[in-house]
Parts: C-alpha cells; structure tokens; sequence
C-alpha cells in the first residue's frame, strides 16, 4: 500500500470506517501526499495495513465485494411480500452513485450462530421504498419475519449482512426454535425498583453469553459437520435465549456436556488446552503474520506544494494552537495508556501500555474516538473562524500553511524525535488538500513549459522556500 498509490486508493476506498478516517486518508493520497512520502500519512496507512492483517487473522473479516453491513428496517408501507427485501447501496466514493440490489441473496445477522440464521431472500425493486439507501428493508407480511428467523436480537436497532455474491447456499435451513411462545404472562403485573435490582444483579451473575458463544465456535471447528452438529444447534438455541435474558428475565442453563474441553489454536486461549485446527479459520490464522507492536517510521519530509502567500502572519498562532493541541493529544494518551500519537487519533490501535484485554480494545477505541472527536471539533472551529470573518479565501490557506509550516518545517520540529506530532495540520486537511493540488497542476505546468523552451535561466526561476509564486519564471 505504501509504494502504490492505486493500491492504496482502492484499499481504503473498499473498507470505510464508522469515523470516517478511511476516507479522509484517500482524500490525502490524491492530492499526493502519499506520492510525497508524507510522515503522517505513511504512518496512518501503515497503521491501517496493520490493523486490516490483524482483522482477517483473529477476525476473519473477508471484504465480500458484492455484500454490505446494514442497519435492518421495517417496510412501513406493507409493499413487500413474504421473504422479499429491499436494498438500494451507495457506493463509499461516490454517494450519489446508486444501486438497487434485485435477485437472490442471503441475509443473516451478526453473530450468526444457527444453520438457519441463513436467510435466502429475494431483493426487488419498490418504488415505494426508493428514497431508503443504505439500510435492509424486510417486509412486515408473512407467517414469521426474517429478523426473528435470525437469532440474536430483535428489529430495534439491530445491523445484519446481506450478500449477492453467487455462493453454494442452495435452500434455505429451518430457523431456530421459537422458545415461550406459549407461556402467559402478566403484562399488568407492576414492576417495582427491587424487581429490577433483582433482575440486574441476577443478570451479572448468571450471564453466560460469552462463554456459551466461545463453546460453539470450538465445539463446530472440532465437528466433521461444522454448526450442524447437535451439541452446536442446542448452544445456538442457549445463545439466543442469552442474548434476550436482559429483556426476559430468564437466565440460560448452560449444561456441562455442552462446555468446551479444548479450543482451536485461532481463538487463542492460551490458559486452557488447545490444539492446531485444521479448518480454514486455523489455516487462514497460521498464514498471516502481523506484528503485534506498532513502531512509527520515521520519515522527514516537507511539502513544498503546501505554500501560501501570507502564512508568515499566522504564524505566531499557529505555534501557540499547536503546543495546546499537542498537549491535549498527549493528555489522551495517556488517560488511554497508547503509545503513539497516530494511534490515538486514527482510532488504528494496536496496542496499550496497560495491556487491555483484546476483547475490550474495541471498546478502548471507542472511547478514545468519543474523546478526540470534540478535540478536533474544537481545533476545527477555531480554524473556520478566519473563514467566517474573512470571506478571502486565500487568508485560509495562508492559515493552513502556517499550520503545517510549525508541524513540518525543520526549524519546527522538535529536537527529540519521539516528542515529535504531525497530527495538528489535517485538521484542515480539506483545506490543504486543495492547495496542494493547485500547486502540483502549477508544477507540472511549469515543467512542461521547461521542457519546451529549454534550461530555465536566472530569470524565470522560482524558490518555494522563499515564498516565490510557483511560476514567476515565466
């Protein structure tokens, strides 16, 4: 990805992230910054690499190019039939480019525990449900909705997958057992605090959801028939009822015969007993290798194209903004215990100092997004003000030069390389972007023109560092 532009494009293209730091990465390759070997950028993609070989190593995350993860909703206008949906996707790089999903597809919902959380459905087109991109209608007609044929959740909120790859998915498997459906039960019994305390520390005590989960995925890899096993169905019809315990009061028993004795070498229980799987999740684990610590590179590099006229007088206040905004990304550091200042504001985190367990590290990112997210609004706003009091707009880019001149330039940086952050000019990173490929189409103009007269002599010759117009030569 480092060495190749297209490369890199169409990867952070294919796999948007919820914050958006994926598209904002192929903005900056565009204008050319990767092209430029900038340190900020390479190190983000770098970042990115690394968190992507980790993904399909622990996660088995594989990109299916004709699939999507959506939010599920109801057809509110009862238009579509028993097991037809509606999908209409937007590409990532392009919104406005559109396209209706039609013909057989498969839905199921994250995670997907029982053969018959499968789903084979029909896609069509409805011109009732048009001005609805980027979701998963179902229908509201029918014997059994198709969220509930999925396990683990209700339609109140809940993502599911949907691919129309072809795929040797013939028939449709019967959906899980529906479970209470019989019972009675008072629905104008009154609850009080002390139910709901009893409820809640109950829940703490009895959840299982995650132990249950971990046993069916060594219980299916150990089987010759994967999830069909029988021990695998009656631990996805546990994890179904785990899932809904909060809501139904009714904690799951999870038998000692369905508990796992030993695990695969993917899920890396290092603590119990374990052994090499010869699934494809084991192979696919084995043949990757990523590391598990992130060292930055250590790249210096500052981008000529990046000048405007007019920085100089913003330059006193950028280097106060500047030492603010670092303190603030060094605070957020170490509240998190993250050892680099790229990790923390791409969200791309490797590792911790405080040794986070791998199953929270999610959670740790959110947090840290949570946290950053204003900071930058902050910094944003503070940037935006010349715009909102000066309608020139080369007084913005001046701003943005100056911004990136106390980050990048060599009588800028730090004398201790580790104390070292770029992070503070993309904030404007719109702003930048758009001076840079001003200045680039300048360049090439001006080496054309070079190459057509001939030598350039002292006359038509430009210094950027000295602030000179790109091609006063002329």
């Amino acid at each position: 990805m480092l060495e190749s532009e297209h490369t890199a494009l169409e990867v952070l293209q294919r796999n948007v992230d919820e914050y958006g730091i994926s598209t904002s990465l192929a903005d900056l390759v565009k204008a050319g910054f990767l092209r430029n070997n900038d340190h900020y950028l390479m190190n983000l993609i770098s970042l990115f690499r690394i968190m992507m070989l980790r993904d399909l190593k622990k996660k088995a995350k594989i990109r299916i190019d004709k699939g999507a993860f959506l939010l599920g909703v109801l057809d509110v206008t009862d238009t579509l039939q028993e097991n037809q949906i509606y999908c209409c996707i937007s590409d990532p790089g392009n919104p406005s480019n559109q396209k209706v999903i039609t013909g057989r597809c498969i839905v199921y919902r994250n995670s997907c525990f029982h053969p018959g959380d499968i789903r084979i459905v029909t896609a069509v087109k409805c011109k009732a449900l048009s001005h609805l991109v980027d979701v998963i209608v179902f229908p509201s007609l029918g014997y059994r909705d198709i969220p509930n044929e999925c396990s683990g959740g209700n339609l109140d909120g809940d993502d599911f997958t949907y691919a129309y790859e072809p795929m040797n998915i013939n028939q449709n498997r019967k959906p899980r057992i529906l479970e209470n459906e019989d019972e009675d039960e008072d629905e104008n019994q009154a609850v009080t605090i002390e139910d709901i305390k009893k409820l809640f520390v109950n829940y703490l005590f009895s959840d299982k959801l995650e132990m249950i989960a971990n046993a069916h995925l060594a219980k299916a890899d150990s089987s010759d028939v994967g999830a069909l096993n029988g021990k695998c169905i009656r631990l996805a019809q546990l994890h179904s009822g785990a899932v809904d315990y909060p809501k139904t009061g009714t904690p799951p028993v999870f038998p000692p015969e369905l508990r796992a004795d030993e695990f695969p070498d993917f899920m890396e229980k290092s603590d119990k007993k374990s052994y090499e799987s010869d699934k494809v999740l084991g192979i696919l684990y084995r043949s990757i290798n990523v590391s598990e610590e992130y060292t930055p590179l250590n790249v210096k590099n500052f981008d000529k194209r990046l000048y405007a006229d007019g920085f100089e007088e913003f330059l006193d206040d950028a280097r106060k903004l500047k030492r603010e905004y670092d303190s603030n990304i060094r605070g957020l550091m170490n509240q998190f215990g993250i050892n680099t200042e790229i990790e923390v504001t791409s969200g791309y985190i490797v590792n911790t100092i405080t040794n986070v367990d791998k199953k929270k590290l999610r959670d740790v990112t959110k947090s840290v997004m949570e946290a950053l997210i204003p900071t930058k609004r902050h910094y944003k706003k503070l940037f935006d003000q010349e715009w909102e009091s000066n309608k020139d707009h080369s007084r913005v880019e001046s701003k943005a030069c100056a911004w990136y001149f106390v980050t990048y330039h060599p009588s800028e940086l730090d004398v201790d390389p580790s104390k070292r952050m770029f992070s503070f000019p993309w904030i404007a990173h719109d702003v930048l972007c758009g001076i840079a490929n001003r200045n680039s189409r300048k360049i090439h103009v001006s080496m054309e023109l070079m190459d057509f007269f001939g030598p350039c002599n002292s006359k038509c010759s430009y210094n950027l560092d000295e602030g000179q117009d790109l091609i006063s030569w002329l």
